[in-house]
């Protein structure tokens, strides 16, 4: 399951199930958070395993597109905001991502 909860309320804002017959418990793996499509808003990348559903990647938004901001790279599996720019350059000398944002795996949300 994907849930996405707004910060004062434990109301869900949105939510999805893995589709039945999966056979497995998640059928969805390794969800990111990025602006695939430079809207300005983010959206939720998942994996899709192919057991009970199609193979490949799915990308989940909202219809209202009212996500937070967010950055628009997501470019490998040990992600970290200060090992990569927004334009796809990777820094000489990386900053400790831990000493700004204290993170890891997470995108960095521009709230507006």
């Amino acid at each position: 399951m994907i849930r996405a909860e707004p910060v004062n309320s434990s109301s869900p804002v949105f939510s999805r199930t893995t589709p039945t017959g999966t056979g497995r418990p998640t059928g969805w793996e390794l969800p990111i958070v990025v602006d695939v499509d430079n809207d300005g808003h983010a959206e939720i990348i998942v994996i899709q395993n192919g057991l009970g559903m199609d193979k490949g990647i799915k990308v989940l938004g909202n219809i209202d597109n009212d996500w937070v901001a967010t950055r628009r790279i997501w470019h490998q599996f040990d992600y970290h905001i200060t090992n990569i720019r927004e334009n796809g350059t990777v820094p000489r000398f990386e900053v400790p991502n831990w000493t700004v944002y204290n993170n890891f795996l997470a995108n960095e949300p521009f709230c507006q």
